[in-house]
């Protein structure tokens, strides 16, 4: 075979091999798999750009929307994330992961009613899913306040996975937080029974030394602090809160709070519950010695020292109370508020 010959049937061979790349390249399954080890590999911009190139080539490909759902959400792009979801449940509406993928999406943009509804309709679809339970339960409790629900939805995880740790630290903070000591005390030791020596048991141990002294058991608490700092666990100091003002009529209704403390502190996560109705989570915030915010409930420009809320949240013309808690258990802060006739405002705190 001539010199020639040989040539030709290289380029043939190389032609060949280009023309399978090229084809690889124009399918569907390939932009996903790439989709996929580039999400895998961090990449969740790139991976976006793949899943595209996916659903050009097959629209209809719910694995490719759901990939780009999981990647923008992630970079924080939500309102497209959940019509990418929307779009992967509009081809396969009964994928339970979809509902949940799409809840968590929702509760990370403030949709948080909208979110408890996909979570329901991911626990009709798969209700021995106890990832699903969960999400429900963090959004129920650590969002919105409804420790009650928020239980409820762990108990289900529980019953489906009891040796998961997870779910019993949560259930045993959502107890703490409703007041059931004794209840959350058991959830707590569950986590040490299964954790012992390990992160989970420190915070358990830090939990139930907080319910162990809200019942007034105090050697009791401090033996469970001990154990939570012997296992790494670092105690956090006391948080000190003062409620100077509560105006609850006209234009400008708000909550008004001062550090009383002689040092700086940090207020993380706090929760204000308005006339044991509503509870909403307060942005974060960090005092001087005596210096005070407002808490506004109408909307306006936030700065460091009025932040508005900017809902539908509203005081009683006429009396009420608020109560103020942090996750932690270190503060917990209950004030009464009334309205008489001749002036706008009047507050007791305790």
């Amino acid at each position: 075979m001539g010199a020639g010959a040989k040539f030709a049937i290289v380029l043939m061979a190389l032609a060949a091999l280009c023309s399978c790349v090229v084809a690889e390249e124009d399918t569907a399954d390939y932009w996903l798999e790439t989709g996929n080890d580039l999400f895998m590999n961090g990449s969740y911009e790139k991976a976006v750009l793949a899943y595209d190139n996916a659903l050009q080539i097959d629209p209809n490909s719910s694995e490719a929307w759901s990939g780009k759902g999981d990647a923008l959400s992630i970079i924080g792009k939500y309102n497209e994330s959940i019509q990418a979801y929307d779009n992967a449940i509009e081809i396969n509406p009964n994928d339970a992961n979809l509902w949940n993928m799409k809840g968590q999406a929702l509760a990370d943009l403030g949709k948080y009613e909208e979110a408890i509804e996909a979570f329901d309709r991911a626990t009709e679809l798969s209700p021995q899913d106890k990832f699903v339970w969960m999400s429900k339960g963090v959004v129920l409790a650590n969002v919105m306040g409804r420790y009650y629900e928020a239980v409820e939805a762990y108990d289900r995880a529980v019953q489906i996975d009891p040796e998961d740790v997870d779910v019993w630290t949560l259930k045993g903070d959502a107890l703490r937080n409703l007041g059931e000591y004794e209840d959350c005390i058991e959830a707590y030791d569950k986590v040490i029974e299964i954790d012992q020596k390990g992160a989970y048991a420190a915070h358990a141990w830090y939990g139930k030394g907080l319910a162990l002294q809200a019942l007034g058991r105090t050697s009791d608490a401090d033996a469970a602090f001990a154990k939570a700092e012997e296992l790494g666990y670092v105690v956090p100091s006391v948080l000190s809160l003062a409620i100077t003002n509560v105006t609850s009529v006209g234009e400008y209704e708000f909550i008004e709070m001062e550090n009383d403390r002689n040092k700086t502190q940090t207020f993380e996560s706090l929760t204000l519950t308005i006339d044991e109705k509503v509870t909403v989570i307060l942005p974060d915030f960090t005092l001087e010695p005596d210096e005070r915010i407002r808490f506004h409930f109408g909307e306006g420009e936030s700065n460091e020292t009025d932040m508005f809320l900017d809902g539908d949240l509203t005081l009683d013309d006429v009396a009420g109370n608020l109560t103020l808690k942090d996750p932690a258990g270190r503060l917990e802060k209950f004030a009464a508020y009334w309205t008489p006739e001749e002036t706008s405002e009047y507050w007791t705190e305790n």
